[in-house]
């Protein structure tokens, strides 16, 4: 008898995914980041603030703004990931 989750998870197991659906090894960018946690705590900290006054600041609609935070956030939280390595 095969348990109903189980074939469940065969059912799932049974999906092909197209090459198409990957993106190219060669456009990856993998970075170590800051702990999950340390990022919440940050977004959750200044994100609306920061996007706000990127937008005031710079004269732009809200969304490039965000777009722009966004962008800064990930090169902050690279860097501090950099940085937390080289003490380890």
């Amino acid at each position: 008898m095969v348990c109903p989750s189980s074939s469940g998870i065969c059912s799932v197991e049974g999906i092909a995914l197209a090459d198409k659906d990957f993106y190219p090894v060669e456009l990856l960018r993998l970075r170590p980041m800051p702990h999950l946690q340390w990022q919440h705590k940050e977004l959750a900290l200044s994100y609306r603030d920061r996007i706000t006054t990127y937008a005031r600041i710079h004269g732009m609609s809200f969304r490039d703004a965000e777009a722009q935070v966004q962008l800064d956030l990930e090169q902050e939280f690279e860097q501090r990931a950099h940085s937390e390595l080289e003490y380890v």
